[in-house]
């Protein structure tokens, strides 16, 4: 370890080591007439960190804030693109293609009765599914896999 200047606070020779000099920071501040008292309330951790904590804090909610409203902004566009897949004639035409194949009964309960939906078991191929991405189910059931009324 090397001092530099006959000063108490060291020079690291690692180039990545923290080279913060409170004392030396606390005579420049003395100089400029604030009170040391001061300087360890507000201006030691400005000199750190750049900033206050409680200005950090903002930062860090505004950036949250910001990313929920990105999340929710693209949760809404997928929607609306799921919305227009849905009325499109090409889901109309698989549909029909399904209720063909497999008739109208629902897969899970084995019911004929009532409106029957077609579920996704997967997205991975939307706009693209396959007839093993679907899954024929009554609106109970279809409820039921949701948790919720539709």
């Amino acid at each position: 370890m090397k001092f530099k200047n006959n000063l108490i606070s060291p020079v690291y020779s690692n180039p990545n080591a923290v080279k913060y000099d409170f004392k030396d920071e606390r005579r420049r501040h003395r100089k400029s007439k604030i009170s040391s008292d001061e300087f360890d309330k507000v201006s030691a951790d400005e000199f750190v960190y750049g900033r206050t904590k409680n200005q950090r804090k903002a930062k860090r909610r505004a950036k949250k804030k910001a990313a929920r409203i990105a999340k929710r902004k693209a949760l809404h566009q997928d929607r609306v693109k799921y919305d227009a897949y849905m009325r499109s004639q090409e889901w109309a035409a698989f549909r029909i293609t399904i209720f063909a194949e497999r008739g109208r009964r629902c897969e899970r309960c084995g019911t004929r009765n009532g409106v029957m939906h077609l579920h996704h078991l997967t997205y991975a191929r939307f706009t693209h599914e396959l007839p093993q991405d679907v899954q024929i189910v009554c609106v109970p059931c279809h409820e039921s896999i949701h948790g919720k009324t539709i």
